[in-house]
């Protein structure tokens, strides 16, 4: 049962295995002698025995302060980080090998569209031959163009390319590295992240005046919770986003629907611009397989998109950043061109933050000249409305809204 609330009952739970004999001894090596590495023996079976009960969630049993002071670490958050990471590849060597067979089914039958649709031009244009003249004069030049970036652009990138291999190859193994030592590092950072947060609180205090300490400490805050909520529902959305248009693909019986999916999903991290920048591939593949389906793709996201952008995105996202359309194209675009698709999606809440900093070094110039008026004023006109604020500062303005009317109340009932 929950302490908190013993009416609440457990309606079922799981073990993936006996507390007794080699299993017994793991956790109490785990638990109590500070060798870590025996979760990642007892975190596969939980992961299975999760995806049988059909979880949603995995939640670690919080420690109290005092063990976890003395033990240095929380052994449930890291089983439950491992059983997730584990969880996780589950799911991606399911999706991987449908998105490998639709490449390698779209290269195989890719020869084969191309005659096909070079077949289908070639009968167009012969029935009409005034076309014919004008396409085949613009073919030839455009033949010609081709060959000649063809020897002197491509084949020089691929002999580098070539030459450079094993470089590449060196790096693509050590970013696999980094990979791999950032989810480690992270979840030894999130399992102290208490700790983290007191030392820096009190650095901040020792070094910076009360006043200084304060503010710093608030846009600390309001940068966590910008970038917190915006990414987090961004990708919540996007995963959305990403089984939906499997639905529909697969409904309406596209070849490469796992992938187009995936490419969609992914795209629509990036705010805006994401779904037209994962729509235009997806519509030239299903172009060579079919021009019908190509048509129909790109009807079925634009309803996608307007579902997305009316109702999906503003239930998950709300108006988190707070700033209008015309800034938020700015931010991706501005941000977009310094860092390419990172500064596109970091760039949104990033500049929110710099807006939020902005506008209060204004207020503080207004105030030193008296001008509180001007504040009043901008506030109420463009500012007063819910739909502008942050989710959670919304949320604390019903609850004083709610407060308020009950004092009231009472003060009418006296």
């Amino acid at each position: 049962v929950c302490r908190r609330d013993p009416q609440r009952l457990i309606s079922r739970t799981f073990a993936p295995y006996r507390y007794r004999g080699a299993v017994r001894g793991l956790i109490l090596r785990l638990k109590f002698y500070g060798e870590t590495q025996a979760a990642a023996l007892l975190a596969p079976p939980m992961a299975e025995a999760a995806a049988e009960a059909e979880a949603d969630l995995l939640v670690p049993v919080p420690l109290g302060r005092q063990r976890q002071l003395e033990r240095g670490y929380n052994q449930s958050f890291l089983l439950a980080m491992l059983a997730a990471v584990v969880v996780i590849w589950f799911l991606v060597m399911l999706v991987v090998p449908q998105i490998w067979e639709s490449l390698n089914g779209l290269v195989t039958t890719f020869p084969e569209k191309e005659a096909a649709a070079e077949a289908w031009l070639r009968r167009f244009l012969e029935d009409r031959p005034e076309l014919f003249n004008v396409v085949e004069g613009y073919m030839d030049q455009f033949s010609a163009q081709l060959d000649q970036w063809v020897e002197k652009t491509l084949m020089p990138r691929v002999q580098n390319m070539v030459v450079g291999l094993g470089t590449h190859v060196y790096d693509l193994l050590g970013g696999l590295k980094d990979a791999i030592l950032g989810l480690l590092i992270s979840a030894y950072v999130l399992a102290s992240r208490r700790r983290f947060a007191a030392q820096a609180w009190l650095l901040l205090h020792s070094a910076a005046s009360p006043r200084w300490a304060d503010w710093i400490e608030r846009e600390v805050r309001l940068a966590d919770d910008m970038f917190n909520g915006f990414l987090v529902g961004k990708l919540i959305d996007s995963v959305i986003m990403g089984v939906l248009c499997l639905l529909g693909t697969s409904l309406m019986g596209f070849n490469s629907a796992v992938l187009i999916s995936t490419i969609v999903g992914v795209t629509n991290i990036i705010p805006f611009f994401g779904p037209i920048i994962g729509a235009v591939p997806c519509a030239l593949l299903l172009l060579l397989e079919n021009p019908l389906h190509a048509l129909y793709f790109v009807l079925f996201i634009i309803v996608l998109q307007q579902l997305d952008g009316n109702f999906i995105g503003p239930l998950i996202l709300g108006d988190s950043t707070g700033l209008s359309g015309f800034w938020v194209m700015f931010a991706i675009l501005f941000f977009g061109g310094l860092w390419g698709v990172p500064g596109m999606i970091l760039g949104v809440p990033l500049f929110a933050l710099i807006s939020d900093i902005f506008r209060q070094v204004v207020y503080w110039g207004l105030r030193r000249r008296g001008r509180e008026d001007m504040i009043a004023a901008y506030e109420k006109r463009f500012h007063d409305s819910d739909k502008t604020k942050p989710r959670k500062q919304r949320r604390l303005l019903r609850k004083a809204r709610q407060l308020e009317k009950k004092a009231a109340g009472k003060k009418a009932e006296e």
